[in-house]
Order: structure tokens, then C-alpha cells, then sequence
């Protein structure tokens, strides 16, 4: 008993990622791909793909931008050129931060200003290359753990069901 006492009175903070989606803009066979041709704000693009990163704080506190010590959660593509970032969607419509791309790189930087307990924000990427799954990583203050992949709907359904038992107890 005096375990889940402790337990529940941790307040750690923990970022996770799910990747929601992961493909190609132009699914064509390869052959059909060679006499097509898409530009990119007037440049030719072979290979475009769009990826979809869910970010949740899904600790016990709040994290703020002063939390990332001026380092960003960093997406990192091995081998695809980031075109463009834009946010996607938002579980509060009043999260904001900093998304920045590395012009001519493989990385995007991206720093919200305040993100509540069990709030989330997608970020939309758009690459040319192969459609490969993004490298994350960030480390915040108080951090027990460094962010991890996991289903973020699930864990919030788990939250949910789980106030709802302490509720009827």
C-alpha cells in the first residue's frame, strides 16, 4: 500500500512520440515515377514523402520551453532532405512553440512553449528520399526518462479509464 502512495505522488515529467504516419505522396511503380515530375517550390523533388510525428508530454507536470536548456526535440532523417514542417494538429488549440527545419538538412527542430500533462501536438514533415521512420530524441529537466515511442492514444485511454475507476472507488 505505501507503494502506490509513492507512486502516485512522483510528478515526473516524460515526453513520447508516436509516428501516426509514414508514406509516400506519389505511389506509383517506379517506372511510371520516371516520366512524372513534381516540383517543390521550384525545385524538382524524386522521391516526396509526408510524415506525421504525434509529441505528448504523458508525465505528471507541465513541461515549458525553458525545460529543453535551448535544445529542441530533434527529427532526425537518415537519408531524406527535409522540404517542409508545419503543425498539423493540436489537442489544446492553445499550445505554440518554435518549429524550425534546417534548410538543406535532415532535421527539424521543434520547442513548444508550454505542453500540460497529457496534452499532444502533431508536426507535419514533408521529405524527399525514401520514406524511412524519423530518429527522435529530447531530454527535458526532470526528465526520468529520455522521450520514448509509444501509442499516445492508448495511453491516454489508459489515463481516462483509470480516473474513471479512482472515480467509482
Amino acid at each position: 500500500v505505501s507503494w502506490i502512495y509513492y507512486r502516485k505522488a512522483e510528478k515526473p515529467k516524460r515526453l513520447a512520440y508516436e509516428i501516426r504516419s509514414n508514406s509516400r505522396m506519389i505511389s506509383t511503380a517506379r517506372d511510371e515515377r520516371k516520366n512524372l515530375q513534381v516540383i517543390y517550390n521550384g525545385a524538382r523533388v524524386k522521391n516526396p514523402n509526408l510524415t506525421v510525428v504525434r509529441v505528448a508530454n504523458i508525465g505528471k507536470q507541465d513541461i515549458v520551453t525553458e525545460d529543453f536548456r535551448n535544445s529542441p526535440i530533434k527529427i532526425r532523417f537518415d537519408s531524406s532532405l527535409v522540404l517542409s514542417v508545419t503543425p498539423s494538429d493540436q489537442q489544446n488549440p492553445r499550445i505554440t512553440g518554435q518549429l524550425a527545419e534546417i534548410p538543406g538538412s535532415n532535421a527539424v527542430g521543434v520547442m513548444p512553449d508550454h505542453l500540460k500533462s497529457n496534452e499532444w501536438f502533431d508536426v507535419r514533415i514533408v521529405t524527399d528520399g525514401d520514406p524511412i521512420e524519423p530518429e527522435i530524441e529530447a531530454r527535458v529537466v526532470g526528465e526520468t526518462h529520455p522521450i520514448m515511442a509509444t501509442d499516445v492514444v492508448l495511453r491516454q485511454r489508459r489515463i481516462i479509464v483509470t480516473t474513471t475507476i479512482s472515480a467509482v472507488i
